[in-house]
């Protein structure tokens, strides 16, 4: 992986590029599951190129501390992918509807500096009929910020 890693971020140089490490729940992969984990692997690669995307339903169940997270990270943190879960498993919810505390999320956020994006990524249940879906979790976190 990290030979794969290296040799993308070598590739990317060549162009105006920020690539992202995105951690995820050990069920996803075993392979970079924290922050730490991403951050370990920037660090040992050294590409000023490299960054990392949260995801909220991954923090949520490897049980993260985003507060931690976000602290380590800094300016490494690229995006912010939007999304909830009950805690125990990967569902990719309209947020609110699991267990993820958003409004702290976004109190975290701001407290950092964090002016990049965010993401809402849904579920696979929500393409049949998307828009109500994608309206309601754009009227939540807008409601928040």
């Amino acid at each position: 992986m990290m030979d794969s890693i290296d040799e993308i971020c070598r590739y990317a140089a060549r162009y105006d590029v920020r690539l992202g490490i995105e951690p995820a729940n050990r069920v996803a992969s075993n392979l970079v599951n924290t922050a730490s984990d991403a951050l370990s692997i920037i660090n040992e690669l050294g590409h000023p190129s490299l960054g990392v995307v949260l995801d909220t339903g991954h923090i949520n169940l490897v049980q993260e501390s985003a507060e931690e997270a976000l602290k380590r990270l800094g300016g490494l943190l690229l995006q912010f992918h939007v999304n909830d879960n009950d805690g125990t498993r990967q569902q990719n919810l309209i947020p609110g509807e699991g267990t993820v505390d958003f409004g702290g999320l976004i109190r975290l956020l701001r407290a950092t500096g964090y002016d990049g994006f965010l993401s809402v990524e849904l579920a696979w249940d929500y393409t049949a009929n998307p828009v109500p879906a994608i309206a309601e979790a754009a009227k939540r976190i807008r409601a928040l910020l």
